[in-house]
């Protein structure tokens, strides 16, 4: 009798597990630390570092997580410029000017030298985003960042 309670214990638990792919960290677009990005100065992130480039072949949505630290608390925004790539090897190689595509802005406030930014982004049918351009226009100097990117695997009929 114990072992047929164990066994439909595992069976019931089998039958209603519901399981999706974890979000996790798929690439850390870019950290810097003991940097100084006066303001008004864009920031060629692109050419920093080789891991500016996050794949989205396998699913078109991913999250953005920046950590930016300044010398003092400040206001005023942290630009960035963007691109995307089918292949994954020809990006866009300007700056885009603010409010045109490939651009947001990050706002910050005089709560901290430290800020968090979260944002979603969903490629469609892109293969390849990049981080290329970076420009402080706050009223302090940037002394360190972390970029990262996590996605969440595609879904599966297993997963349902």
């Amino acid at each position: 009798m114990k072992y047929f309670l164990q066994l439909a214990l595992v069976l019931a638990a089998n039958c209603v597990r519901v399981s999706a792919g974890e979000y996790g960290p798929v690439a850390t677009v870019w950290t810097a630390s003991s940097i100084t990005n006066a303001t008004g100065i864009a920031t060629n992130v692109g050419s920093l570092t080789g891991s500016a480039v996050v794949p989205v072949t396998q699913t078109a949505e991913f999250t953005l997580q920046f950590v930016l630290g300044f010398t003092n608390a400040c206001a005023g925004s942290y630009d960035v410029q963007w691109s995307t790539s089918a292949s994954g090897v020809s990006f866009a190689s300007a700056p885009a000017m603010p409010g045109a595509s490939g651009w947001f802005s990050i706002p910050l406030t005089n709560g901290g030298a430290v800020v968090t930014w979260v944002t979603n982004f969903n490629m469609s049918s892109c293969g390849y985003w990049k981080l290329n351009f970076a420009t402080n226009q706050a009223g302090q100097s940037l002394t360190n960042a972390s970029v990262i990117a996590y996605m969440k695997p595609k879904r599966t009929n297993k997963d349902y």
